[in-house]
Order: structure tokens, then sequence, then C-alpha cells
């Protein structure tokens, strides 16, 4: 596959998925369908999820489809995806500032409630899914300690 064929998907996969929102972060972040929404929180520091996530990323992407990337191919490509991750974000804030300039005081009050309570259900659901997981990993470990 020619390299500008991965260049999209290289952008897509490097954008964070979902973090928990600090609360003051959350009356502010835009719906995005759970993309990027916590960028605004404490101590958030600028390119530091698109870094962590798109070197990971590069390296399972080169082993996967066998592309045998140069280091300074995967120097480009991550400068590449922290380049539109940037981007994204620059949009964001951009339509999270438009949107607040629309909504009433009232409306931006409610809207902050409704991604509180959204985080909360978001909290929930991972801590049942952490527990899923971890009785599944005892299962796991029981099973294997029994002999057959």
């Amino acid at each position: 596959m020619k390299m500008h064929h991965l260049l999209p998907l290289l952008t897509l996969a490097m954008v964070p998925v979902t973090h928990a929102e600090p609360a003051a972060a959350a009356a502010h972040a835009m719906p995005c369908h759970g993309l990027a929404a916590h960028h605004d929180g404490p101590g958030h520091k600028p390119g530091h999820h698109a870094g962590r996530h798109s070197g990971a990323f590069l390296e399972r992407l080169d082993q996967r489809a066998d592309l045998d990337l140069s280091d300074a191919q995967k120097q480009k490509l991550k400068a590449l995806g922290e380049e539109e991750h940037a981007r994204h974000e620059a949009i964001r804030k951009e339509s999270q500032a438009r949107m607040d300039k629309v909504l009433t005081a009232e409306q931006r009050s409610k809207l902050a409630a409704h991604r509180q309570a959204m985080q909360e259900k978001r909290a929930e659901r991972l801590e049942q899914r952490a527990e899923h997981l971890k009785d599944k990993a005892e299962r796991l470990r029981d099973d294997k300690s029994q002999p057959r």
C-alpha cells in the first residue's frame, strides 16, 4: 500500500479516544463523540496524548503491515500525527467558543450538568468493565492451576 493512502488512517488513529473529564473541563467540552473532550483539564499538556498514542500505533502498524519503517519515517509520521491532533484541537476549541456564544448562561449550565452526568455514567461503565475483566482474569488463573 502506498504511504499516502495510510496518512488519513494514521491521523485518525492518533486522535485519543475517551478519557475521564475533570468537572471543570466537562462544563466547556464540545460534544465530540468522545474524542478529545478532556483536553482543557488541569495539567493538560498540548500534544501530550498525540505523541503517546502515535508512537505505539506506529510500532503496531509497522509490525502488522510489514512496512519496515525507518526511524526517520517513524519520526516524520509521528510529527504528522501530532500536527493533525493540534489542528483538531484548535477546531474543537473554536467550535466550543462559537457554541458558547449562541447558548444562554442557563443553557450552558444545563449542558454542563448533562455532560457531568454522562461523565459519571462513563466512569461507572468503566468500573464495571474493569471489575468484569478482573473476575475473568481470576477465573483464567483458577482454570490454569487446576489439572485437566
